[in-house]
Parts: C-alpha cells; structure tokens; sequence
C-alpha cells in the first residue's frame, strides 16, 4: 500500500482512467468502477484495471469460489502477502490480521 505520489506513473495514470486521483486514492475510497461488471467497463477502463493485475474472472468473482490451487500465481502471492494459505484459504478461514481497519494495515 503507498500513496499516490510514490505510485509508478504507468500505475497513477491507470488509476486515473478509472476515477483516482490523489485525494482518493490516499483516502482508500471507492470509484464508480469499483461497482461495474466486467462487460460494463469500457476499453479504456479495461486496459486500466488489467495494469493492476485485474482480468474478467477475477473482477467478477474476485476469486470467491476458487480453490488455492487454481489461483494464478501473482494472486497467490498476493494472497500470501495478506496473510492467507492454502488451509486458510480452501478452508474459509480468515487471517487475524485482516480484521484491522484500511489504517491499521
């Protein structure tokens, strides 16, 4: 997680195309994408969500019912980052440090 001036530029103008800008993005609040479909998004705000790693299956069930072992291996890595395993993960169980707050993390 950083802030929107230690974003990379290719990264800080995708986040534009999608509803960002600083004050947002630094709040952690929600853009209007964040509510669409996947085949509502325009190409634009396709290409945007792609650069940061999203693709139509995990934007539409953000990996909801998906096994640990059919995650692609940036989500696992991801996944792992946040505090979740394969048991925690195929067993539904949540990691303790994710019931903190956006500003606790």
């Amino acid at each position: 997680l950083c802030t929107w001036k230690e974003l990379p530029l290719k990264v800080r103008r995708a986040a534009e195309d999608i509803g960002f800008d600083a004050a947002k993005w630094d709040a952690h609040e929600w853009v209007e994408v964040d509510g669409k479909h996947w085949h509502d998004l325009d190409e634009k705000e396709k290409a945007a969500v792609e650069v940061f790693g999203w693709e139509e299956a995990a934007w539409e069930h953000k990996y909801e019912h998906t096994n640990w072992s059919d995650l692609p291996e940036l989500q696992k890595k991801a996944a792992t980052a946040a505090g979740w395993d394969q048991e925690k993960w195929d067993g539904d169980s949540w990691p303790a440090n994710l019931d903190k707050s956006w500003a606790e993390l």
